[in-house]
């Protein structure tokens, strides 16, 4: 019996390595990587609490990777997300020129943008906000009644990972879609500029302009982008179920 617990145990925690420990939310993303790895042994050791003694799986290289890859699938929709709000922000950081103002991140030891970073806190409080991380965990118990440790298949993992990030990025890119095309009209408005005035520094007077433009309908856009971040949640949820069958 205790075999069986602790076999379980393995499994699921390297099932939920993909999206715990390397997680795309903010702030379990900065959390030390020891608190990661024992919140992933923690929920691992509750859920297989709930598996009958009876199944016993068999551990081999083989079962851990497939643990691996599954958990990967599910945790795809997410890091999708994520990356599609960083990479939108991004772009608006470079529009604006504000990339010139990155702020080292020393959880992640990277650069990131003003509107990028605030983009993915964003997301990280709306996810917490809004119980995602508990509707992410009974996903997480679906899913492991489906597909129960040890039994992952092929099957399983046919997920179209490639339809996953087409939308997310997609979507991603729409919420901010009002900002990008202001500051492309601003940008072409300035070109138009200079042409008509070779002799004016059109460059920097372009900066404080669409500095200026761009937060203006940052702002203006932020109710809008509020109200459909959830939609990447509800994307990320449902691919997340996808390996388990669900439409």
């Amino acid at each position: 019996m205790l075999t069986a617990f602790f076999l379980n145990t393995l499994l699921i925690s390297v099932r939920l390595l993909p999206l715990v420990v390397a997680s795309p939310i903010v702030f379990f993303a900065r959390f030390p990587l020891t608190v990661r790895v024992l919140l992933a042994l923690v929920l691992a050791t509750v859920m297989a609490s709930a598996i009958s003694p009876e199944q016993t799986p068999v551990l081999s290289l083989q079962a851990l990777f497939g643990e691996f890859l599954l958990g990967v699938v599910m945790a795809f929709g997410f890091h999708a997300a994520h990356a599609g709000l960083d990479m939108a922000g991004k772009l608006i950081d470079t529009q604006i020129g504000l990339n010139a103002a990155g702020v080292f991140d020393p959880g992640t030891s990277t650069v990131t943008g003003l509107i990028a970073e605030l983009l993915a806190l964003g997301f990280a409080l709306l996810f917490v906000a809004l119980d995602m991380h508990h509707a992410l965990l009974r996903v997480f118990a679906d899913v492991l009644m489906a597909i129960p440790p040890g039994s992952v298949s092929a099957a399983a993992l046919n997920v179209p990972l490639v339809e996953i990030l087409s939308k997310q990025f997609l979507l991603a890119f729409m919420l901010v879609i009002p900002v990008i095309l202001g500051l492309w009209l601003t940008d072409a408005a300035f070109a138009f500029l200079s042409r008509s005035m070779p002799q004016a520094n059109v460059y920097f007077l372009a900066l404080p302009v669409k500095l200026g433009v761009g937060v203006l309908l940052l702002l203006l856009s932020l109710p809008l982008i509020v109200q459909r971040i959830p939609l990447l949640f509800e994307n990320a949820l449902r691919f997340s179920a996808a390996p388990a069958g669900a439409p």
